[in-house]
């Protein structure tokens, strides 16, 4: 069944507002050539496939990491008691090598501030500042 020139019009009218407004703006996001909303669901379908797996990706990251710095924290609580507010917001914040290394270097020093020192110099005592 052939659809009328009005039909024919808004598909394409459509397609180009997908193509500029939606996709354009997604991840990896690029304007199409394709004019067939057929082909293109079938095209996003395929993304969004995609898209899916990186998100799961970035969260298993971002639960790997906050993990991490979880158990650095209460490591470091164990061994050396209370930790400052400003060395709590900056384990949060490390990236997972820099964990790994603070992780390895614990067992190996006396002191928060032997922990510490390479990076920020001392740690500050209570709950102010941040690390210098």
């Amino acid at each position: 069944m052939r659809m009328s020139s009005g039909q024919d019009s808004l598909r394409h009218a459509f397609a180009v507002w997908l193509d500029r407004v939606i996709l354009a703006r997604l991840p990896g996001g690029r304007v199409s050539t394709i004019d067939d909303l057929w082909e293109k669901q079938t095209m996003l379908a395929e993304r969004f496939d995609e898209w899916e797996e990186e998100l799961r990706q970035e969260g298993r990251q971002a639960g790997r990491q906050e993990g991490e710095s979880m158990l650095l924290i209460r490591q470091l609580q164990k061994r050396f008691g209370e930790l400052p507010d400003s060395v709590r917001a900056h384990l949060r914040n490390a990236q997972p090598d820099q964990l790994e290394h603070w992780a390895e270097r614990l067992l190996d020093v006396a002191s928060l501030n032997d922990l510490f020192n390479d990076e920020w110099g001392a740690v500050p005592e209570g709950g102010a500042g941040q690390p210098a």
